[in-house]
């Protein structure tokens, strides 16, 4: 910075008030030069911050009195001092882009003392500092190039960094709202009550931890449960024994070309919106939650994915919120009330998942009879409603920040973001594994079921998937026909 000032003789520039661009007699000395290796010379690593000092003058004292400057005055020599941080002859500005110091650097300028294991162990730093900012949003963004969000001198200062048990500190509890505030207007004074650099271990917060386990044990076992499901009815389809698969239509059966109206307009279009909506959900937020992925680099990394990425999954939030409204106010209706009713969980759900369970172990070569809904589709039905319900709420506490710290502390943020993930990641697993089997690549329907298109389904196909409704439309058939 100082010889590309000199270069171009601009002499209305400053490296400081009131001084000029630093020469090498300024930093070296005129006759008594001796290396830098000396610890006598100007330029010795033991004077660097009084030889800077001579012009920097005010970023001196800020840092005489910061947390590296009280340690540097107490004999920490491992302590930072100007070079640390700004190098010695290439120093650039913080604009510039190959500094060391720009947003999109300084991160790994600071963690080169505070990642280092030695100075840990010897000094006392705090652990997980850089480990934890790469996990946030504020470090999945900055890692990709987004120099508007927080980085370390954002929240510590620059060069008059304090601890945080300091009062006149940046990150002082009674300041952070302030300082949160710079980035995040009118932000509550609860930001503080938690831990900014959250790791999530058993012994800082028990609560994260358990629910972390719970959902890592809950999607683990039910992933594991849809796996082998849908392996049993492929091995017993192929093996010739009952299985979910629809038998393959034949020409010249009347049923297969009757048909009759499972979804009306109404319903497939929410069924669309939620496809939609669920689709860029996923595109724009799994990213977020596996930064570390090579396809999700690839996308945020692609020119103006940063930007896209945070409308696309705010429009598809809103087009879900929308769905939910449009749902409730469906459900008013007598078809909603109908199929509502048809949805209901009842006993003889479970008898139908053992039964059929007993078929795929070749105890029974009963199927079990469904009615409208099998008890498949109505798991994904409460399935949705409960992963949109958990995803609405815990969605909103992530995009509006501010109010929701007015009302609730930093550390149930932390625990809404870890369940928006793991929801997230469990809606999307059930679908794949899941729903795109039962309504797409499952034996007899592949490549997929047209039902979600054009709401009609064959006779044969309801009389072999749901019997109990396809006998319960042919005593209402054979009654008009007697009337």
């Amino acid at each position: 910075m100082h010889g590309q000032l000199l270069r171009k003789g601009v002499k209305g520039k400053k490296t400081a008030p009131g001084k000029p661009p630093a020469v090498c007699t300024d930093c070296h000395g005129i006759h008594g030069i001796r290396p830098a290796t000396d610890p006598h010379a100007k330029a010795a690593r033991s004077h660097l911050p009084e030889t800077c000092g001579q012009c920097h003058e005010q970023i001196y004292r800020e840092w005489k009195q910061s947390i590296h400057g009280r340690a540097w005055a107490k004999g920490v020599k491992e302590a930072p001092v100007c070079t640390d941080c700004h190098g010695e002859h290439v120093i650039r500005s913080p604009q510039d882009p190959t500094s060391l110091v720009h947003p999109q650097h300084i991160v790994a300028t600071c963690s080169k003392c505070h990642e280092s294991e030695r100075l840990q162990r010897r000094l006392g730093l705090p652990t997980l500092r850089l480990a934890t900012y790469r996990t946030s949003f504020h470090g999945i963004m900055n890692r990709y190039g987004v120099t508007e969000v927080a980085h370390c001198a954002s929240c510590h200062g620059a060069h008059n960094i304090l601890p945080s048990t300091d009062p006149r500190s940046s990150i002082h509890p009674t300041n952070l709202p302030r300082t949160c505030g710079r980035f995040h207007p009118g932000i509550g004074e609860k930001v503080a009550l938690g831990k900014v650099h959250f790791a999530g271990t058993r012994a800082e917060s028990p609560l994260y931890w358990l629910i972390k386990v719970l959902y890592q044990l809950f999607i683990a076992g039910l992933i594991g449960f849809f796996s082998l499901y849908i392996a049993l009815d492929i091995f017993n389809y192929l093996r010739g024994r009952p299985s979910h698969a629809v038998s393959p239509h034949h020409p010249n059966d009347p049923l297969s070309h009757e048909l009759v109206e499972r979804f009306t307009l109404n319903e497939r279009l929410q069924h669309l919106v939620l496809v939609i909506s669920f689709t860029l959900l996923v595109i724009s937020g799994m990213p977020l939650s596996f930064p570390e992925a090579g396809w999700a680099e690839k996308l945020l990394t692609f020119p103006g994915s940063p930007m896209w990425r945070y409308y696309l999954h705010r429009i598809g939030a809103v087009m879900l919120m929308a769905l939910v409204i449009w749902h409730l106010l469906y459900l008013l209706t007598p078809r909603g009330r109908e199929q509502l009713r048809h949805l209901r969980w009842t006993r003889k759900d479970f008898a139908d998942i053992w039964q059929m369970l007993k078929c795929y172990l070749g105890l029974s070569h009963q199927k079990p009879k469904f009615g409208r809904f099998s008890w498949i589709e109505k798991l994904e039905y409460y399935a949705v409603v409960w992963g949109t319900t958990v995803m609405v709420l815990t969605g909103l506490a992530l995009w509006f920040e501010a109010p929701f710290f007015v009302y609730l502390p930093l550390w149930v943020w932390h625990i809404a973001r870890l369940i928006h993930s793991y929801e997230a990641l469990l809606a999307f697993l059930s679908i794949i594994i899941w729903h795109l089997y039962h309504v797409h690549f499952k034996p007899g329907v592949f490549p997929m079921s047209w039902v979600w298109l054009t709401g009609k389904i064959s006779l044969r196909h309801l009389q072999e998937e749901h019997p109990l409704e396809f006998e319960e439309l042919q005593r209402k058939s054979q009654m008009g026909t007697r009337e």
